[in-house]
């Protein structure tokens, strides 16, 4: 049996993997191997290997996966090492977590995934977490400020109708195709902190996915307590010194000192309220992305009088 567990983006994939990564050990022990053959933490070698694009994606060239001839190699490579795993008498389950398998594959990409697993003679199930559009931009936008030292962008950019439609967040693509070639056991969950599973992500995708929740938070806690998060939100007054050093200061240092300022300005202590997107574009992005989510509710979630709840949602525009 093997568990795919695809994303989207911005819904705690990172963090499922770290915890992954950081059990493999003990879960190997209970017979679930974690495939970090395909990557350490996120699994993406499995995606870039059925990616048939070549549109200069610097992760695909990064990983030598640029060119036919290249993925026919890893083809091999991936057929020869699951076939030994199936053989394994101690393995009785396989766990691969990788948000690039949604955003990343197309039609034929994900159609050939499903030829490739079913001819091994694989049990596959796969886990989707989607989340509000305008909430999981805003988290992307947010890690994407922290990661920047080029320049601070003051707001998020938001798609036309035609980039939606072929995009991530376009989660009714997304579903129509997995359903598609993976239809025995998909499984389509809403990442919000109120529904999870004992109010745990972790526990949430433990218990969906049939992995012991014992080893992942044992891990989990473990990670917590070693390291600081860096999806932490930032706040108006660290992204206003960001802001005001990037337009005013940064041309007189070198970029060893850039990096190390903007580390700081990260890192400081701030009780202000988080940095969010103004209302208009929360509004402009739920509009473009009401139908496409409507289809979803009727489908699999049809108890519901809309796919995301907005009830109490506690969003502070004022900072902009």
């Amino acid at each position: 049996k093997i568990i795919l567990h695809i994303g989207a983006p911005k819904t705690a994939t990172t963090l499922i993997q770290s915890c992954l990564k950081k059990s493999s050990r003990a879960l190997a022990n209970q017979g679930i191997f974690v495939c970090d053959f395909l990557g350490p933490s996120n699994h993406k070698l499995l995606a870039y290997t059925f990616r048939e694009q070549n549109d200069g994606d610097v992760i695909q060239k990064k990983l030598r996966l640029h060119e036919p001839e290249l993925r026919k190699l890893a083809y091999s490579a991936l057929k020869e090492k699951f076939s030994d795993l199936i053989s394994e008498a101690s393995v009785k389950k396989l766990v691969i977590s990788s948000e690039d398998l949604q955003s990343k594959l197309n039609k034929n990409d994900v159609k050939n995934l499903s030829k490739f697993f079913h001819e091994l003679g694989f049990d596959v199930s796969v886990v989707l977490y989607i989340r509000e559009q305008a909430s999981a931009i805003n988290s992307h936008f947010s890690t994407t400020l922290k990661s920047s030292i080029d320049a601070i962008k003051m707001r998020p950019k938001l798609f036309t109708q035609e980039q939606f439609f072929g995009g991530r967040y376009n989660y009714n693509r997304t579903i129509g195709l997995w359903c598609k070639y993976f239809p025995d056991n998909f499984k389509l969950l809403i990442y919000n902190k109120r529904e999870f599973y004992q109010g745990s992500i972790i526990a949430d995708f433990c218990f969906h996915s049939s992995i012991p929740f014992d080893i992942m938070n044992s891990s989990y806690e473990k990670i917590k307590k070693n390291s600081f998060s860096r999806n932490a939100s930032l706040t108006d007054v660290q992204v206003k010194i960001l802001n005001l050093f990037s337009k005013k200061y940064i041309k007189y240092y070198s970029k060893e000192s850039i990096s190390q300022i903007f580390s700081s300005i990260k890192s400081l202590n701030s009780n202000s309220k988080p940095y969010m997107m103004p209302e208009p574009l929360w509004r402009e992005i739920r509009l473009i992305c009401k139908d496409s989510n409507e289809k979803i509710r009727q489908k699999f979630f049809p108890h519901r009088s809309q796919l995301f709840d907005f009830t109490n949602e506690n969003i502070d525009y004022s900072s902009w």
